[in-house]
């Protein structure tokens, strides 16, 4: 399991130049957030692996910070690896 975060930063620490994108924040700033992912893997043979994980497993909105575009809501990862 693992935890990605950011902490709230209000309007008054947003600085003019800089890439703070000021014109995508909210009246108070940038929000805090956090998602919870789940990784896991299982190896079949020696040969043979398959991974999955689930992000942002609550499905919250938010915004990484400096960017101007929505992150991913709920998301699930299958992989299949072989070597032959």
């Amino acid at each position: 399991m693992i935890s990605r975060f950011n902490g709230k930063k209000g309007l008054a620490r947003y600085s003019d130049n800089s890439s703070d994108n000021l014109d995508q924040a909210t009246p108070t700033g940038t929000p805090a957030w956090y998602t919870l992912n789940f990784y896991a893997a299982h190896r079949f043979t020696k040969k043979l692996r398959l991974t999955f994980g689930v992000e942002n497993i609550l499905d919250k909105h938010y915004r990484p910070f400096s960017s101007g575009v929505s992150a991913a809501g709920r998301n699930f990862i299958v992989g299949l690896q072989g070597n032959f």
